[in-house]
C-alpha cells in the first residue's frame, strides 16, 4: 500500500508512506529525501537544516498518522475504519459459517480482504455493493469447498 499526501500540512511537499501488506514493513519519503528507518515507528532524514525525525503512529484500524517538527501537526495517511465498515466486514462471515470450519476459514480470509479494500472505496452505495458481492463469493466458495470435501469423504 502506497499513500501520497501533498497538502498544506506537508508544506506542499509529497509525503509518501509505503507499507507492505505481507510483512508490515514501513517506508517513508518526504519530497526527494528517502528517510532511513531507526525502528518501525521512527524515521530519520538529512535535510539542509540538519537531521529531521519523523514518527509514525497507529495502524490500519485506528488510522495511521505521521508527525514531525517540519510538518504542521500530525498528517493522516490512512483514516480510521468506521462502524459501517466493520459491520460490512463481519457480514461476510454469516453465510460462510453455515459450512463449519471450511466456511469459517473462507469467510475469515475474505473478511480480511474486505477490511483491506473498504477504506479505499469512497461512496457508500459502492461500499455496500462490494460487501454484498464479497458475501456472495464467500458463501458460494464455502459451499463448493464443503461440497467437495463431502463428496470425497462420503
Amino acid at each position: 500500500m502506497t499513500e501520497t499526501i501533498n497538502s498544506e500540512s506537508t508544506k506542499n511537499i509529497d509525503l509518501v508512506y509505503t507499507e507492505s501488506f505481507w510483512t508490515g514493513r514501513r517506508q517513508l519519503r518526504y519530497g526527494e529525501i528517502e528517510l532511513t528507518r531507526k525502528s518501525n515507528k521512527k524515521f530519520v532524514g538529512e535535510t539542509d537544516g540538519g537531521e529531521v525525525e519523523f514518527s509514525v503512529h497507529g495502524n490500519r484500524f485506528k488510522g495511521i498518522y505521521v508527525e514531525s517538527a517540519t510538518l504542521q501537526g500530525p498528517v493522516c495517511v490512512v483514516r480510521k475504519l468506521t462502524v459501517l465498515e466493520y459491520i460490512l466486514a463481519v457480514l461476510v462471515l454469516v453465510p460462510a459459517l453455515i459450512f463449519g470450519a471450511v466456511g469459517g476459514a473462507v469467510g475469515g480470509v475474505i473478511a480480511c480482504v474486505n477490511l483491506y479494500v473498504m477504506p479505499k472505496i469512497e461512496t457508500l452505495w459502492l461500499k455496500i455493493t462490494v460487501a454484498l458481492e464479497f458475501t456472495a463469493v464467500s458463501g458460494f466458495t464455502a459451499f463448493w469447498i464443503a461440497y467437495a470435501f463431502g463428496t470425497l469423504f462420503w
